[in-house]
């Protein structure tokens, strides 16, 4: 896919990251066809059916309830019968290390994302291992950086 659609795609999913509701974070995915159909979108956010209190979305209990962003695009693309085989995820921040493994597991051939401007010492580790693996299997990383 040339630069522009990647533009407008990742422009998507930082429209889609507003979606959440997470106070010190939103995330938004968007999962696209090789022919350029979004087939699912995607924000961190608590499951379905499950009530939005506040104390759910704050550190440390909103780590074990919160869906990712990615994670929910691919769910979405289950519930919807629609296969992401050979698509591009595109996400306003990179995946961690859980999502990549669905990202493998799902087919994706490739993530394109923001380049990442924070993180603690966890977090790095975790994007290292999500680069890693993506590395390994094949799957196209690409980064555009904050001014694009």
């Amino acid at each position: 896919m040339d630069a522009k659609w990647d533009i407008r795609f990742l422009a998507l999913s930082e429209s889609i990251a507003t979606w959440s509701k997470d106070p010190s974070r939103g995330v938004g995915a968007v999962i696209v066809s090789p022919l350029r159909q979004v087939l699912a979108t995607g924000y961190n956010g608590l499951p379905r059916g499950v009530e939005d209190h506040p104390d759910r979305l704050e550190r440390p209990i909103k780590y074990d309830l919160i869906v990712h962003a990615e994670m929910n695009a691919i769910i979405q693309c289950a519930r919807n019968g629609v296969s992401p085989l050979g698509a591009t995820i595109y996400s306003s921040f990179s995946p961690c290390i859980h999502c990549t493994l669905s990202i493998v597991q799902a087919g994706i051939t490739r993530v394109v994302t923001r380049s990442v401007v924070e993180g603690d010492a966890h977090w790095n580790e975790s994007l290292e291992k999500s680069i890693a693996m993506l590395e390994e299997v094949g799957i196209e990383y690409t980064v555009l950086d904050q001014q694009t």
